[in-house]
């Protein structure tokens, strides 16, 4: 990127101009500014991307994929990455063999992840005195509250309790992100007038 010396604008365009570069990528030409018209001689240097190996898991799969990255960027555990499958959670990091909490994208082995735009909440749906394990797939920010209707396929019921990490709300809300499993009983919600 290069500001216009003239009026600062950053949109140029290419009249002529030549890549080149291993470790860096190097454009060099003229440009015209998109603004005031400056036509004017640039060299742009930028750091060519690195391809990691990135595993991500959903459910019960894993994939590898490899995804480009600056390698000055520090990856850390919990960041998320776009990928063109989607978001995806940074769960763990492998760095000259050794597990790390952090690391720059260059000096990175493999990333693993878990797939982060889509949350599977199990549900315990309570129907004629017997508990019936079901699975919904939602956005994970989407918030469940106690006492709400959730629909679950073809059953609809009512929250009673939702588990989150280290604990059982029978109260009170939680995103689709924090959730282990709610708990449901068959019906709807009752309507006191």
């Amino acid at each position: 990127m290069a500001n216009c010396e003239n009026c600062g604008e950053v949109l140029h365009r290419v009249i002529k101009g030549r890549l080149s570069g291993r470790r860096d990528i190097v454009f060099q030409g003229v440009v015209k500014c998109q603004t005031c018209g400056r036509i004017s001689d640039i060299t742009i240097r930028e750091t060519k991307a690195v391809k990691i190996p990135v595993i991500v898991s959903w459910m019960e799969e894993s994939e590898r994929i490899m995804s480009e990255i600056g390698p000055d960027i520090l990856l850390r555990i919990g960041d998320l990455l776009e990928l063109d499958s989607g978001k995806a959670e940074v769960t763990s990091i492998e760095s000259n063999g050794r597990r790390v909490q952090e690391c720059y994208a260059s000096r990175v082995d493999t990333v693993w992840a878990k797939r982060a735009d889509i949350v599977r909440i199990k549900v315990t749906l309570m129907k004629a005195g017997r508990g019936k394990p079901k699975e919904i797939f939602v956005a994970p920010d989407r918030e469940f509250c106690v006492g709400d209707s959730i629909e679950i396929g073809r059953d609809r019921g009512v929250i009673q309790q939702i588990r989150v990490a280290q604990r059982t709300m029978h109260r009170g809300c939680a995103p689709a992100s924090a959730i282990k499993r709610i708990y449901a009983r068959a019906g709807r919600p009752m309507r006191f007038s």
